[in-house]
């Protein structure tokens, strides 16, 4: 009788005295004590248990009560199972569907033709399950639970020696930690903690988990992808934080992606090289981090939702993103830390304000606005623009700030910048010339490497800026390429020349010649009253000029803080900004 609760028998003539006294009963293991007690039933002299409750899908299961079941044996003869077996996460039977969440002993004990078993998620024990097992074809255990199933012992020494056991990437600690599974050989970390519905997770809380990748071979995704809010593992359900580094790495074949409100991060190179995503890219409000590289080379990209409550991006997010001509935004909150200005990202602190990220797919001439003190790291990268005009407050160029931008064949940095960083204008193959400022007063390494088009490099200041040095020997880096101290000729201030002969790396130029053109008066921009500093008194000093329309008492041209040509109320506010951040 499979019946687990016993069947009401209607009386004494249901079976004959000859059938309780002769006769078997079978019955389900978990239900055994219950036919013993039970009118009628109990009355059979021999009751024995079947090794399973039920069979359904390949399997014997033994139902534990409270909805769950565990796999088990067809008999004590053993040999149940063979080949590839893939433990369910549920079995339906009879209408109702249970949880497996154990194995039980000795079920896949005396199956020599058994050769792998997978463990679902579900699975919390695996008590004695392949007790001293003679299974030679044994190869591999896959375990899926992300906590360590209780019990995994009493194995044969050449199975832990051999048999290769796969686990959940952020798991194989807890694993080889485990009394039970430590005694494996060979425990090995899969590319991830878990798979739903067709995406890869990895779990980083308690709670939460990231989207990642199938292997590390990438290209796990295609076609149209969306990323849901929560997702339940194991009798877990985790919500979805975030977009791990290199989740969708070189999926060409994706074509778009919905992302939910519950993502806070995008991880470095997470869409890099994603070719098929196309038109605009809505961002959801919420998220926060941007990796590096995260949408580099997605050229099919034309547009970007950025939202406001991003606060932190990492190296050229949109590198080389060559179709991309504006970044927007739903509303504009003035409180934001990035703030979005004709389709370009600035950060929005006024008096360290930075071009963030400048579209790659504008073609045209870009004029950076007054009151930009900074051109980030990688803000240009690989962009299409084919010249840019920066204003005087900028004061720094960061590392890789117009690094490939291969369109741009002329440079003027502008006066008041005093440093430009490491790869600054790498790769920009097409460029001819550069005008340094007076005010320049060191160069990144590589700041000009592999611009094999450069022919003269114009520097105004009478100090040579300091050119900064990586490496030893042959593999000794500078601001410049070896070919550029042939090829390149370097213009120098008239009177200036033996300084640039005698200063470090300057001295390699095998051409060098003086120009009247780069000589500049002996002022510091700001020093409006010309005593030699730039400070709150310069600023009074101009104020009461613009006021009163009188500039006979100032250096007219080191108040010209724009270099308009005119002296107003622009030049007091870049003053008073000078003067802030000095």
């Amino acid at each position: 009788c499979d019946a687990t609760t016993p069947p009401v028998i209607g009386g004494d003539e249901t079976f004959s005295s000859e059938v309780y006294s002769n006769a078997t009963l079978i019955v389900p293991e978990s239900s055994l004590n219950a036919y013993h007690t039970a009118d009628y039933w109990k009355d059979f002299s021999s009751i024995r248990a079947k090794a399973f409750d039920f069979y359904a899908d390949g399997f014997y299961f033994i139902n534990e009560g409270n909805g769950t079941v565990g796999v088990t044996w067809h008999s004590t003869a053993g040999n149940t199972y063979s080949g590839n077996v893939i433990v369910p996460e549920t079995v339906t039977y009879r209408g109702r569907t249970y949880t497996v969440t154990k194995v039980e002993a000795n079920a896949f004990t005396r199956c020599p033709n058994l050769t792998s078993v997978i463990l679902p998620p579900t699975i919390t024990t695996v008590n004695y399950a392949f007790y001293y097992n003679d299974a030679e074809g044994m190869i591999e255990i896959t375990s899926l639970p992300i906590n360590p199933p209780y019990g995994m012992t009493q194995m044969t020494a050449d199975q832990y020696a051999n048999v290769i056991v796969n686990v959940p990437k952020n798991s194989l600690a807890a694993y080889q930690a485990d009394a039970g599974w430590g005694q494996f050989a060979h425990i090995i970390g899969m590319d991830y903690d878990f798979e739903r519905d067709g995406l890869y997770y990895n779990v980083t809380g308690d709670n939460t988990v990231e989207v990642t990748y199938g292997s590390t071979s990438y290209n796990s995704y295609s076609g149209s992808v969306s990323i849901p809010e929560q997702v339940t593992y194991g009798g877990v359900t985790y919500d979805v934080t975030a977009v791990g580094a290199s989740a969708f790495r070189h999926c060409s074949g994706l074509t778009d992606i919905t992302f939910p409100s519950s993502i806070k991060s995008i991880g470095n190179y997470a869409f890099y090289q994603c070719t098929g995503l196309t038109g605009s890219l809505p961002l959801m409000e919420g998220l926060e981090t941007i990796g590096n590289y995260a949408f580099a080379y997605c050229s099919g990209l034309t547009g970007v939702r950025f939202p406001n409550s991003v606060n932190s991006i990492g190296s050229a997010p949109f590198g080389f993103c060559t179709g991309l001509t504006k970044f927007t935004r739903t509303t504009q909150d003035s409180n934001a830390p990035y703030i979005i200005t004709n389709g370009v990202v600035f950060t929005n602190f006024p008096t360290t304000k930075t071009l963030a990220i400048y579209p790659g797919g504008i073609t045209a001439a870009y004029t950076v606005p007054d009151g930009t003190v900074y051109i980030g790291p990688h803000a240009f990268r690989g962009a299409k623009v084919k010249a840019v005009t920066l204003p005087n407050t900028v004061k720094e160029l960061k590392e890789y700030a117009f690094a490939n931008c291969t369109d741009i064949t002329t440079m003027e940095v502008n006066k008041g910048v005093t440093s430009i960083g490491s790869n600054a204008f790498s790769n920009c193959t097409s460029l001819t010339s550069v005008i340094l400022p007076s005010t320049l007063t060191s160069l990144g390494v590589r700041a000009f490497y592999n611009d094999d088009a450069l022919t003269v490099v114009a520097c105004k200041a009478k100090t040579p800026p300091v050119c900064e040095i990586s490496g030893s020997g042959t593999s000794t880096s500078t601001p410049f390429d070896i070919s550029h101290f042939t090829s390149t000729m370097l213009r120098v201030p008239t009177g200036y020349k033996s300084a640039y002969q005698a200063a470090n790396i300057w001295k390699l130029f095998s051409t060098i010649r003086e120009d009247d053109s780069l000589l500049e008066p002996d002022f510091t921009m700001g020093d409006v009253n010309s005593d030699g500093v730039v400070n709150v008194t310069d600023v009074t000093t101009l104020i009461s000029c613009v006021v009163n329309d009188n500039t006979s008492n100032i250096n007219v041209e080191a108040a010209d803080m724009n270099g308009d040509g005119n002296i107003n109320v622009t030049d007091v506010t870049i003053l008073i900004n000078t003067v802030v951040n000095n």
